[in-house]
């Protein structure tokens, strides 16, 4: 019997069939839809083949065992049934959601989830082995045409051995480079108002006292992570790693009994050259949300330069993933970004992973000196991630190898009022020219011959 996730009577079916794969997975995730059928043909209508689906376990504090998940996901089911039913391809990724309620999880992100020690590892990837093949089930019943295994797990999926400091936490634990980071932060301290603290800031009356708390928690968290006493230890750090490496070569080997489908991971686009087992999977997902320039532009020269710079932006990024791949023999393995999204403010591809809180941005190409940006607070220009596609676009079609063979954008939506609650947004049929960009990589592989994305246990 498959897991109940409130299909009804349907679940006693056999499973249904795996179309070929297309020759490229382009859709998105929706935001809240009322109609599944409608919001498929909506997406039919913008060119696009797929729907992205995502199933959320969710973590107690950051490094404990303690996940949870809903046993039933009936308008997920009803989604993908919709979308297969009309024609459509689906990929499913699963996620983690960490729990902002807890207090020790304030300022940290699901990719830091790190359990405390070999056992609570065990512990933690047994409960995730439980959620993942209740899902990788439901993919077999329903003929889901790709299932991501995870979702930017940066510390629990960075499995390659380090030969030195690991970057981040020894940023964190550096007292000279923190105290820096707090002056420069204080500088700018007029610029942030109230209401600029708020969300994981609530509560905090200044600035000062957000940096503080925040450098305060990064710092414990890098402490626990890295360290054996009170140093940074690279064999307790190799040690976790290989623990790591062996469970999830374990759960990919579980979910293959499952599901007959490819696999996959969905890597942020800073830790995928830190996976260390893509050649257990079929496919190699990147959440692209690439930092395409590193200065902001003067207006007047805002139109002479973007167009050049975010294509820099991603012949640099698509570089460094052709090297990576020709490296580990990942040469056949396709790839699909999985997330690739921006606000629809100015400023969004400087960070695109950004669209609350505030940064520090260099005030030019050629100056160090930096600007206190507040994402919230920059107009809207919904034309900035519409030339970042197109430049991603360009750059790959360039490619002497062209790679990506899907494209899932963060997020879609039918309903104008969803605006006002997700600012990555994409309102399709609304004239939006990120739509038309996006529809040219459809064109571009129209009528191309797909050929296996992947085959299970290689």
């Amino acid at each position: 019997m498959l897991p109940s996730c409130g299909g009804g009577d349907d679940d006693s079916f056999e499973s249904r069939p795996r179309p070929p794969a297309p020759s490229f997975f382009l859709g998105g995730i929706q935001v809240n839809e009322e109609d599944d059928a409608a919001w498929v043909r909506a997406l039919e209508a913008a060119g696009m083949n797929t729907v992205a689906l995502t199933d959320y376990a969710r973590q107690g504090d950051w490094d404990s065992a303690d996940l949870t998940w809903n046993e039933e996901s009936p308008d997920l089911l009803a989604e993908l049934r919709a979308a297969k039913a009309l024609g459509h391809h689906a990929v499913l990724v699963l996620r983690i959601d960490l729990d902002q309620s807890h207090e020790r999880n304030q300022f940290l992100w699901h990719g830091m989830i790190q359990p405390k020690g070999e056992e609570m590892i065990d512990a933690w990837f047994e409960r995730y082995t439980r959620f993942a093949l209740q899902w990788a089930a439901i993919a077999e019943h329903e003929g889901v045409d790709v299932l991501m295994i995870g979702s930017e797990l940066n510390a629990l999926a960075s499995t390659v051995p380090l030969g030195s400091e690991p970057a981040l936490e020894g940023y964190y634990l550096d007292p000279e480079k923190q105290a820096d980071r707090r002056r420069r932060y204080l500088e700018h301290q007029e610029v942030v108002e109230s209401h600029h603290l708020g969300g994981d800031r609530q509560g905090y009356e200044s600035l000062e006292s957000y940096i503080d708390a925040r450098i305060a928690s990064e710092q414990a968290w890098a402490a626990q992570v890295a360290t054996d006493g009170n140093e940074l230890s690279l064999e307790t750090i190799n040690r976790r790693r290989q623990q790591l490496n062996d469970r999830w070569i374990e759960l990919i080997r579980r979910l293959r009994e499952v599901y007959s489908g490819p696999l996959g991971y969905a890597a942020n686009f800073d830790q995928y050259p830190s996976v260390g087992f893509w050649q257990e999977l079929d496919v190699m997902g990147i959440n692209a949300y690439f930092r395409l320039r590193d200065s902001l532009i003067p207006e007047a020269r805002r139109h002479e330069l973007l167009p050049g710079m975010l294509r820099d932006g991603w012949h640099r990024a698509l570089a460094e993933i052709e090297t990576f791949r020709a490296a580990q023999g990942l040469g056949e393995k396709p790839v699909i970004f999985t997330e690739l999204g921006y606000t629809y403010r100015a400023q969004s591809t400087l960070e695109p992973w950004a669209h609350t809180g505030f940064s520090l941005i260099r005030k030019g190409p050629d100056t160090w000196e930096r600007e206190l940006v507040v994402w919230e607070d920059q107009p809207v220009d919904r034309y900035e991630r519409a030339l970042a596609v197109r430049a991603l676009f360009e750059t790959h079609r360039e490619l002497e190898d062209p790679f990506l063979r899907g494209l899932l954008y963060w997020k879609l939506s039918t309903v104008p009022g969803h605006e006002e609650v997700e600012s990555f947004v994409l309102l399709l049929g609304r004239d939006d020219p990120l739509e038309a960009e996006l529809r040219s990589f459809a064109e571009l592989h129209a009528g191309g011959e797909a050929g296996p994305l992947g085959e299970s246990g290689e």
